[in-house]
């Protein structure tokens, strides 16, 4: 199978854009504010430990999406890739099932 570096190369920087976007959402800032309308309860700190845990998923999911980019960038940079190569390096970082 031919692919074209040029489509790789959009594929590489979408994957790396959305890797980005993910990566700027902050969820423990918002979460933070919560204590301020609930003194003396449980719920902030619940909260507090939740956010820090969604931010963590939210970090991997961005590392994942770069790294997709660079398999994609790294083959585009290759004249004619072939679908088991790309497969493969897809593998080895844990991106195909």
């Amino acid at each position: 199978m031919k692919v074209d570096p040029a489509e790789l190369r959009v594929l590489a920087s979408s994957m790396y854009d959305v890797g980005e976007t993910i990566d700027d959402i902050e969820v423990r800032g918002s979460i933070n504010t919560v204590g301020d309308f609930m003194p003396g309860c449980d719920v902030p700190a619940a909260l507090d430990e939740a956010g820090e845990f969604i931010e963590g998923a939210y970090l991997r999911m961005a590392q994942r999406a770069r790294r997709i980019a660079a398999v994609a960038t790294g083959n585009a940079h290759g004249f004619e890739v072939s679908e088991d190569d790309f497969r493969s390096r897809l593998n080895a970082i844990g991106a195909l099932p």
